[in-house]
């Protein structure tokens, strides 16, 4: 049972803690674009707010033929319908942005987790190189100290008066 809550292939497992922070937004997003197909204007989604659509034109021509007859209850029942079509297709619309505002975010997400990940690395090849240096600290630190120290004031007037009277 465990070999199997932690294998790669379980479904259930694409957002559990086997994975890494990268691969689980990588694998959301991904799985937000197969599910709702938000961005192709020919899938999911689109294509049902574009039948909706024409479905719409329809019934306002088929509104204006009962009118046009007289036939006061069947406009009103059509009214009725057109009004329902019209709620649905801005409840598509609403979700269709809610869809696209969340797959913004997790582009978003993998966007900061890689450089996350670009940061993590270059910390690691700078410690590792920060190792690698053997300048002996102790030495570095007293010649510093003794430079200061030789090199007086009264040189750099000396120094100052040369260039000022050649």
């Amino acid at each position: 049972m465990l070999k199997y809550l932690s294998s790669p292939l379980n479904a259930g497992a694409t957002l559990g803690s086997f994975y890494t922070s990268d691969v689980k937004v990588r694998k959301s997003f991904d799985t937000l674009i197969d599910v709702f197909a938000g961005f192709l204007p020919d899938s999911g989604i689109e294509k049902e707010i574009g039948a909706l659509q024409s479905e719409e034109k329809k019934l306002v021509a088929e509104i204006k033929r009962t009118a046009k007859t007289g036939n006061e209850a069947a406009t009103k029942i059509l009214a009725r319908q057109l009004v329902r079509l019209r709620q649905q297709i801005a409840s598509l619309q609403a979700s269709r942005a809610q869809m696209r505002g969340i797959a913004t975010h997790t582009q978003a997400m993998h966007a900061h987790s890689s450089v996350a990940v670009g940061l993590k690395n270059a910390t690691k090849a700078m410690t590792s190189m920060n190792k690698l240096s053997t300048a002996p600290k102790g030495k570095i630190a007293g010649k510093n100290k003794e430079d200061v120290g030789s090199s007086g004031i009264g040189e750099l007037d000396k120094r100052l008066a040369a260039l000022r009277n050649p």
